[in-house]
């Protein structure tokens, strides 16, 4: 399962990976970032940051364009 915080970014680097969804924009680095924040805890998760559109913005490194672009 995805138990583990170690196994959770594995497997969620994996399925956003080019191999599995190919989900542009969201590397590992953001997905670390988005597990340590709080933002993603399971798969699905990823498909809902849309909704956290304004605390994604407001991180550094993310801009409108780049959270649109994800």
């Amino acid at each position: 399962g995805l138990t583990c915080k170690a196994q959770r970014i594995t497997r969620l680097i994996h399925m956003v990976s080019r191999p599995a969804l190919n989900i542009e924009g969201l590397g590992d680095e953001a997905i670390i970032e988005f597990v340590e924040a709080g933002f993603i805890q399971e798969p699905a998760d990823s498909f809902c940051l849309h909704l956290r559109k304004g605390e994604i913005i407001g991180r550094p490194g993310w801009g409108a364009s780049s959270v649109t672009k994800m």
